[in-house]
């Protein structure tokens, strides 16, 4: 059976995305010239860049496009600016960022649009359910793996991960649903820390 069309979509913005799980380092020349950049944690971004490496290179990616004028960014960050070109199921997912007191990046969030209570069984979990193939296809079988969160167990402003991965460079990718308010949505967490299976759910 082939590949269901909605995960052909998430293959092209995010195929190269995780690439670095399988193959973060590139084979080495053979004919002495410089190799190639290495894949980062996100398309080229790697944890340790500086925020105007971050956003110079996401301005060169092809997996995500601006969602503002570049002279708002001084003023408001990069969160939220840039958005995946294609969709995780039905909804837009933007990416947002933390960062060390030295500005050094260590942690990138895909984060979906928020969508009401009603939408949650029909918008966050087939978007939920398609991140687990996508990441399990690239990624292998996850640490840990879990049920979608159920709505009545997410307090306002938390994020129950269901899934977690490990990156082979160090570091960890977590897959759940976060809630604001009355809202929800699917987010995908790279970290910089090795998260242990018994924080989880």
């Amino acid at each position: 059976m082939g590949m269901m069309p909605s995960l052909i979509k998430l293959f092209v913005c995010f195929a190269l995305v995780f690439k670095s799980v399988t193959s973060l380092h590139a084979e080495p020349p053979t004919d002495g010239t410089t190799s190639a950049p290495v894949p980062g944690v996100y398309d080229t971004l790697k944890f340790g860049d500086d925020r105007a490496t971050v956003l110079a290179k996401l301005k060169a990616s092809k997996l995500v496009e601006m969602t503002t004028d570049e002279t708002f960014i001084g003023r408001s960050g990069l969160n939220g600016v840039f958005r995946c070109r294609n969709k995780i199921g039905t909804l837009n997912a933007s990416l947002y960022f933390d960062w060390t007191e030295a500005g050094k990046l260590k942690e990138i969030n895909l984060q979906t649009d928020l969508v009401g209570e009603g939408d949650y069984q029909s918008l966050i979990a087939p978007g939920w359910k398609d991140m687990i193939a996508l990441l399990g296809e690239l990624n292998g079988t996850p640490v840990v793996k879990g049920p979608i969160p159920a709505k009545s167990t997410l307090s306002d402003g938390s994020f129950s991960p269901s899934h977690l991965w490990k990156l082979e460079s160090g570091g960890s990718v977590l897959l759940g649903v976060a809630r604001d308010g009355d809202r929800f949505q699917v987010v995908v967490r790279f970290t910089k820390k090795a998260v242990q299976p018994v924080g989880l759910p």
